[in-house]
């Protein structure tokens, strides 16, 4: 049943289109519902249904999905509906029959075809244009006239030259049989220039002129048109130049056409007349001649206004007033001209409709320059000043000129100011800025000496509006010395005097220096620096502050009796340096790298008069960084020393560094041995390792080994400057240990972290106290190594071996006596003994898990304790639902055991395994029991269990069972199928004793345990692969795998889409017929001194290619080549007759001679038709076979003999065996296309 839907106003209407459209009669369509216009109809009944789609260009035509039909009565997928589809469409041309033969037949041929696939099927294919040649050009002019670049008159469409078509073209076609025009291609095309048109005239094609012109042939192969229509007086006339009356064939030139040129070529305005152009060419007096075809018109420009001057026009007779007009004088808003509007101009227009405009008058007798602005009024314009100042004409330009001077040094600007009208500050000031003046006034100024002028009425010639500064001189820099230079140097020639030195206490002023006052730059009234002279800048002194100097900045700016200053003062003591204005103190403080001490040369005062005291020494120490104690009594004794001089210069020591005391080293004493000699020797290298361990110590947790004396800290001491000086730390000896020893928290003794006695060793120079106790991986037993030792405190005695044991935890199977035997051994024969201290017991394994079936079976298939045997046959039984099928015995743990940690060892399961439960099985919460969960067949193999939807018949079909349908179900007949009775399913088939004179058809497998018994009745067929015993008795089988009877095929037809094997048993392959796609393998092929030949096809599917011949008999092609055949043998015996009496009639009446030929004509192209008809037929026949599968690597494998009436058959060859062959591989060799025959491998 298939749903439609389709719109439309009612459901008859949606009817009727659907059944239209898609061609299902209309009573088979059931309304189902609708929905906004859109009706829903149930089919019953439906034809194939197909999606043609037709390329844009209508070139292409497919199939794009396909439906097919649905119930018995509708029509089948044929190439002859596709057809007829074809026609409803409009497609009646490049229709591809055989291919849609092809696609039909692989889809019928395609038991899984999905209609709702996108399909892309050619089944219709139009036929492209083929483009027309044109011939080799004939000119139709005269060439000789061209020479030279010589040229000739040409009216619109006159023709130059002519070229025929060569090859005629073709039109195409497209698929719904519209004609497609075809494209004309010119090999030989004339080359053209512009003006030059080509058309095609039937027959032929033209070259012609396009208008009228002047006709050039360049080089006598290019043929163009040139018109040549010229303008003349800047555009206001268009001409033509003619050089005659007639152009090149002789006709009179068209002024006609000479006018449509002018127009093409742009010629718009003013175009003459057609009388009045012939009238000129008739006037024509002498060639050549220019001919005028249009006028344009000459433009008219404006003219300018009237000028009033009135600044030159004084406002009074007074003097003032007079002197101010005479000089030009103006204020700011007074009017200085008027001036009249411009008249406007008047337009023209060219010959090519170019607007020629009259020139706007936008000129004026006078412009507005600077400080004038124009003011426009109703009727006139006037000309304002701006700025006060005197007016100038400059060419075509009046200005307001600020008269505004500045002298030459830009130090002074002035004015001539009239007092007629007052000014404003603001005036002025842009006067100022028009003349860059940017310093030198202050506004209020201004405003105090414009005020004057107004109230004074007098005329200031030169007001003074700004003035700028002059450069300010500076100040020179000076030094106050409080020592003497001169004195610091030697004198004399001959006898050279010391210098002095002079000694310097901390805080002593030894020179200051009077800064210098710069001079102040001064500047213009542009605001442009104006430099300070060299001779008026100060000069400053620069003084290089040396070590131990500090300056202070003192004075404050302007203060003549606090001027600014800088202060050089002693920082420390010293002696004064000043070389080349550098000034500095030479420390008279000595302290060495080590600062061991520190040592002044000291006087009792300063050359600078400053007392030296103990506290003045102390503040300078403490500035150095010393920070030990100084030594007073020192210092005091050489203040008091007496001297020469007061500034005389004393050593003395003030201070001196404490040493520091270095440690002891460290010392450890060891309480253990190995081997007799003391670990130490070991630890420290001094001896070797030994190889081999005879003696060992036992030591106890708890126990100390060893002591340390630790090593010395020493007391560190203190340079002049306060460092510490590290005393050295006496050497400190490691602890060389490892595993199970620590050392104690004052870091003074070793002592054993073991949680049991254990036996102290050197390992890789490291001392370790570890157990000698050995636990096997498994925790099954457990072996251990004790050692005499040579110290009665550290023996191995029993109670601590036995603790070392109980430490790892071993308490189940220990070896008492064995451990007891070996301690007296060790402390008797003084020498190392190894043994076994413990032994535990393994586990064991339980029984494995058992099914056992809860159904009635064949017992053979059970064990003695009545589980199932796997190894048996797979288990087939009819249940119902609910039935109990299988129960499980799950697998035991076997007994526990127990390792040397006394933990237990759980016994082993045994070996477990799992049935699946398959469809129709269900397992019970506990997991133990297996039920039906619907009526069917058991299948159980031992690995799975399930009950299949399948009919089971416990014995033969028969007359109680009648035949057997089973649709989906699988099919198992514990008996036989006996002769006559069917029986077939879509699924799987197995027949558990013998088939015979039956008919069995199987969708999947197909297994007979017995045999196929034929008597020529037997028809046996599955489609993936079929198993027997044997095959005989003329039973025909077929299938698409492969065929296996394990005894023998005897007279019976075999078909087969795999291959054919019988190897077991006798292994007999003899008579009938076999067809096999891949090869036969048998170990007889034949019967010695059989008559009956066994005929053995190969490499071709028989399945397939019955379907080939079936489809070709629903496609009705079998009976559409019959008829074709037998009417085109009726024309053949009609065409001998008519053409036997044409000579006769020939002879008696040429008319019916012609009557009779014009017959055998029509009849013929009949005949033509039904030719190509039948020949179509084929091609399809062709197509449709060609799917059948072939196959070239095929082979046929003889184990034991081939003998003689044997054939073979492939691709028309057949191969007769003639003589007996043993033991043989036959295959087919496609380079000689015959059987190849080798050894057998």
């Amino acid at each position: 049943m298939k749903v439609f839907q389709m719109r439309g106003e009612t459901a008859d209407e949606a009817r009727e289109r659907l059944s239209a459209d898609l061609g299902i009669d209309k009573d088979q369509l059931r309304f189902v519902r609708e929905k906004n216009k859109e009706f829903s109809f149930e089919a019953s009944v439906c034809p194939p249904i197909l999606d043609i789609e037709v390329s844009k260009d209508k070139l292409k035509a497919r199939i794009r999905r396909i439906q097919l039909p649905q119930g018995d009565s509708a029509p089948k997928l044929t190439t002859d509906f596709v057809l007829e589809q074809l026609k409803k469409k409009g497609i009646q041309f490049g229709i591809k029959t055989e291919e849609i033969t092809a696609a039909l037949f692989k889809i019928s041929s395609d038991p899984n075809f999905n209609d709702t696939k996108p399909l892309s099927i050619l089944v219709a294919e139009g036929e492209s244009p083929s483009s027309a040649q044109g011939g080799r050009p004939q000119w139709v002019l005269d060439l000789k006239k061209f020479e030279g670049g010589k040229f000739a008159l040409a009216n619109k469409d006159e023709v130059v030259a002519k070229a025929p078509t060569a090859v005629p073209g073709r039109e195409g076609k497209t698929v719904t049989g519209e004609p497609i025009p075809f494209d004309f291609e010119e090999s030989f095309r004339l080359p053209i220039g512009k003006g030059i048109g080509v058309r095609r005239v039937k027959g032929h094609t033209e070259y012609f002129t396009e208008s009228f012109g002047r006709v050039f042939v360049d080089d006598g192969t290019r043929v163009r048109l040139d018109v040549d229509i010229k303008d003349q007086k800047d555009g206001l006339e268009a001409v033509v130049e003619l050089v005659g009356p007639k152009t090149f064939s002789g006709k009179s030139v068209s002024a006609q056409d000479i006018l449509e040129a002018a127009s093409a070529h742009g010629v718009s305005k003013g175009l003459l007349s057609l009388e009045e152009v012939e009238r000129q060419i008739r006037a024509v007096k002498k060639w050549p001649a220019r001919i005028v075809l249009a006028k344009g018109k000459d433009p008219v420009d404006g003219q300018l206004g009237d000028l009033k001057v009135h600044y030159k026009t004084p406002h009074s007779e007074k003097p003032l007033d007079v002197e101010r007009a005479k000089l030009g004088i103006v204020f700011p808003g007074e009017i200085i001209a008027s001036i009249q509007f411009a008249h406007p101009p008047q337009d023209g227009f060219t010959v090519f409709g170019e607007v020629l405009r009259g020139r706007q008058c936008n000129e004026q007798p006078i412009y507005p320059g600077k400080n004038v602005k124009r003011v426009r009024l109703e009727t006139h314009e006037e000309l304002h000043a701006t700025a006060y100042g005197q007016v100038k004409i400059v060419e075509d330009r009046i200005h307001v000129e600020n008269i505004v001077r500045v002298s030459q040094d830009a130090m002074e600007a002035t004015l001539d100011l009239f007092p007629q009208q007052p000014l404003r500050v603001e005036d002025i000031q842009n006067l100022l800025r028009d003349k860059d003046v940017l310093a030198g006034y202050e506004k209020e100024d201004i405003e105090k000496k414009l005020q004057l002028v107004a109230n004074g009425q007098r005329r200031e010639p030169k007001l003074v509006l700004a003035k700028a500064r002059p450069v300010i001189p500076g100040k020179s820099a000076k030094i106050r010395y409080y020592f003497r230079p001169s004195e610091m140097k030697s004198k004399g020639i001959l006898i050279k005097s010391q210098p002095r030195d002079y000694f310097a206490a901390p805080g002593d002023l030894l020179l200051v220096k009077f800064l210098p006052e710069e001079a102040v730059e001064g500047f213009n009234l542009y605001r442009e620096k104006i430099p300070v002279p060299a001779e008026m800048k100060s000069a400053d002194i620069q003084i290089k502050v040396g070590d131990l100097i500090r300056e202070e900045l003192r004075g404050k700016d302007g203060d003549p009796n606090d001027l600014p200053r800088i202060e050089f003062r002693a920082e420390s003591f010293g002696v004064v340096s000043w070389k080349n204005k550098e000034l500095s103190l030479k420390s008279v403080i000595e302290i060495p790298e080590s600062e061991d001490f520190v040592q002044l040369r000291l006087p009792q005062k300063s050359d600078f008069g400053r007392a030296i005291s103990f506290e003045l020494v102390k503040k300078v120490a403490e500035e150095e960084g010393v920070r030990v104690e100084l030594d007073r009594e020192a210092i005091e004794r050489c203040l008091r020393t007496a001297r020469a001089k007061p500034t005389d210069l004393v050593p003395v020591e003030i201070a001196r560094s404490q040493p520091a005391k270095n440690g002891e080293n460290a010392k450890i004493e060891y309480f253990v041995k190995i081997n007799g000699e003391s670990v130490e020797k070991f630890v420290s290298r001094e001896l070797p390792t030994p190889e081999e361990i005879l003696q060992a110590d036992c030591v106890r947790p708890g126990d100390v080994i060893a002591i340390k004396t630790p090593a010395g800290t020493g007391e560190d001491g203190k340079s002049v400057f306060g460092r510490r000086i590290v005393a050295e730390r006496g050497v400190d000896e490691p602890w060389m240990l490892g595993r199970g020893l620590e050392r104690s928290s004052d870091d003074r003794s070793l002592v054993v972290q073991t949680q049991a006695p254990a036996f102290v060793f050197v390992e890789d120079g490291r001392l370790v106290a570890r157990s000698t106790l050995e636990i096997a991986p498994d925790k099954m037993s457990a072996s251990m190594t004790i050692y005499p030792s040579s110290n009665p405190r550290f023996q191995a005695r029993e109670e601590r071996v036995m603790t070392m044991i109980q430490a790892e935890g071993i308490q189940a199977g220990l070896q008492i006596e064995r451990i007891r035997e070996a301690i007296q051994s060790c402390l008797t024969d003084q020498a190392p003994q190894t043994f076994e201290v413990a032994v535990g017991q393994a586990p064991e394994v339980g029984t494995e898990t058992s099914y056992e079936l809860a159904v009635d079976t064949d017992r053979s298939q059970l064990r003695s304790d009545g589980s199932v045997d796997h190894k048996a046959a797979s288990v087939f039984l009819q249940v119902r639902k609910g039935q109990l099928l299988l129960l499980k015995r799950p697998a035991t743990r076997g007994a526990d055991g127990f390792n040397i940690l006394d933990q237990k060892i759980p016994g082993i399961m045994g070996k477990d395994y799992e049935v699946a439960a398959g469809e129709g099985v269900k397992v019970s919460d506990s997991g133990l029991e297996y039920y039906s969960t619907r009526d069917g067949i058991l299948e159980f193999t031992g690995k799975r269990i399930q009950v299949i939807e399948g009919l089971m018949v416990n014995g033969d079909v028969d007359y109680s069972t009648g035949n057997i349908d089973s649709d989906q179900a699988r099919v198992i007949i514990r008996g036989s199928v006996l002769p006559g009775f069917e029986l077939r399913s879509k699924s799987d088939v197995k027949v558990e004793k013998v088939a015979e004179a039956c008919i069995i058809e199987a969708g999947g497998e197909l297994s007979v345990s017995g045999g196929i018994v034929g008597k020529d009745k037997a028809h046996i067929s599955a489609k993936k692969k079929l198993e027997c015993l044997y095959i005989n008795s003329g039973a025909t089988v077929e299938c698409h795998g492969d065929i296996v009877s394990r005894n023998e095929i005897l007279n019976s037809q075999i078909r087969s889409g795999g291959r054919v094997l019988c190897v077991e048993g006798a292994g007999a392959v003899s008579g009938g017929e076999i067809w096999s796609q891949k090869g036969v393998e048998a170990k007889v092929f034949g019967a010695q001194g059989s008559e009956s030949k066994t005929h053995i096809h190969l490499g071709l599917n028989f399945m397939e290619l019955q379907a080939a011949l079936k489809r070709i008999e629903d496609e009705g092609l079998k009976a559409k080549e019959e008829d074709l055949r037998s009417e085109m043998a009726e024309m053949d015996k009609e065409l001998k007759e008519i053409y036997e009496k044409i000579p006769e009639a020939s002879e008696k009446s040429p008319e019916d001679a012609a009557e009779l030929q014009a017959q055998y004509k029509d009849l013929y192209e009949n005949r033509k038709l039904k030719e190509e008809k039948l020949g179509t037929v084929e091609r399809q026949k062709a197509v449709i076979l060609k799917h059948v599968q072939k196959a070239k690597d095929f082979k046929v494998i003889a184990r034991e003999m081939i003998h003689p009436g044997v054939v073979f058959h492939h691709e028309g060859v057949e191969w007769v065996i003639r003589e007996p062959m043993r033991a043989v591989e036959i295959s087919w060799s496609e380079a000689s296309k015959n059987f190849v025959m080798r050894k057998a491998p």
